[in-house]
């Protein structure tokens, strides 16, 4: 069909233009157009949608996972806990970022960089969601629909030890190819979500808020391998913030 096209063209043109015209014309491939306004508002109905089903089991998953516990699960649960403990996680990736800008090593500090920035950021959106919401806790004696909004203290939702671990394991995740890494990480995250289920400190919708947020901050510390704000000279150490 393209060749009975361009035979007709040829047909219809006067000599001196084809005499000036080029031996090929270059095809023109039309660029699909994609709406990505859609596909985020849809990534956000989808979330907002499971959390607002997963909130009709909380009662539920509380009472079984209480039932269910014992020494075995309380161990396993240590372990998830620590992955998505701030006090030594964070510590830990700004280290290793000082380590990457003290010794030139551009790697370790872009990956403990972005690793630090999604963390950080994971970490201050739970904390600001807990305050906005002011969910009580399930150890607290009270159901899951019991909210008291912008309180401060001992708020459950949603999870910042889930949001923390969700965030480190995309950062990293992003950062290195490969699958198992992916699963492995992933695994540990998971694990510290059900470890705030076993011990009593979060509802279901909880750590699935949390994890939510810890993808979304681990996407967006490594996109465009963003730079930690921070940067250190022999002047002194300075800040710079972009969005």
């Amino acid at each position: 069909m393209k060749r009975l096209v361009s035979v007709l063209t040829a047909l219809a043109l006067p000599g001196s233009v084809l005499a000036q015209a080029p031996a090929a014309l270059p095809t023109v491939t039309p660029t699909p157009v994609t709406s990505h306004s859609w596909k985020a508002r849809d990534v956000a109905l989808s979330i907002g949608g499971l959390i607002l089903l997963s909130g009709m089991l909380d009662n539920s998953v509380h009472l079984e996972s209480q039932n269910l516990r014992g020494v075995v699960s309380d161990r396993v649960a240590a372990i998830g806990n620590e992955f998505g403990n701030g006090r030594r996680v964070i510590p830990l990736l700004g280290a290793a970022w000082v380590i990457g800008t003290a010794t030139g090593s551009e790697r370790v500090r872009d990956v403990a960089g972005h690793t630090l920035q999604a963390g950080l950021t994971a970490g201050l959106a739970a904390t600001t969601l807990k305050f906005l919401t002011g969910r009580d806790r399930p150890n607290g004696g009270t159901d899951a629909d019991h909210f008291s909004p912008l309180r401060t203290g001992d708020t459950s939702f949603p999870s910042g030890h889930t949001a923390l671990a969700f965030g480190v394991a995309t950062a990293l995740a992003n950062e290195f190819e490969g699958t198992w890494d992916d699963v492995g990480l992933y695994g540990l995250a998971t694990l510290t979500g059900l470890s705030r289920i076993n011990d009593d400190k979060h509802w279901l919708s909880d750590v699935l808020g949390g994890a939510a947020i810890g993808v979304l901050a681990g996407r967006w510390a490594t996109r465009s391998h963003r730079q930690l704000p921070i940067a250190v000279g022999p002047s002194g150490i300075g800040f710079s913030f972009s969005f």
